[in-house]
């Protein structure tokens, strides 16, 4: 049932996972489901701990008690975890450093650094510098 659908795409905690993509996989998912008499935010917290592994479930069993209960302090406090400042730091260089390599096609370059952007969370970058 829906545990299994959110197991299917678990995040173990390791710095080669992209905590991003696995969170909208994870959204996404949850948006699928219903159950009569549950907010989607409470569907998302129940099922959260479920989409575990490894390092990751490890921090959820350390880190639930000290969350209030709200899905938005716990997503948050998650990225904070796996997503930390130093990495958010080093994609925003990455970002804004970005060139087309040589003899590459602008197309390929574009897909390229469109999902560097989508990499990490909203970097606040004004448009005039994405482009």
């Amino acid at each position: 049932g829906f545990i299994a659908l959110v197991q299917e795409n678990s995040f173990l905690g390791r710095d080669c996972e992209n905590l991003y993509h696995y969170r909208h996989k994870f959204e996404q998912v949850c948006s699928c489901l219903k159950i009569l008499g549950m907010t989607h935010e409470t569907l998302k917290r129940k099922l959260f701990s479920f989409s575990l592994s490894e390092e990751a479930k490890q921090w959820y069993i350390r880190v639930v008690g000290c969350v209030n209960g709200s899905w938005i302090e716990l997503r948050n406090r998650f990225c904070s975890a796996f997503f930390p400042l130093s990495r958010i730091c080093a994609l925003r260089t990455e970002v804004l450093t970005f060139h087309q390599n040589d003899k590459e096609l602008i197309g390929v370059a574009w897909a390229r650094f469109t999902l560097l952007v989508q990499s990490g969370p909203d970097l606040s970058l004004p448009e005039h510098l994405l482009l």
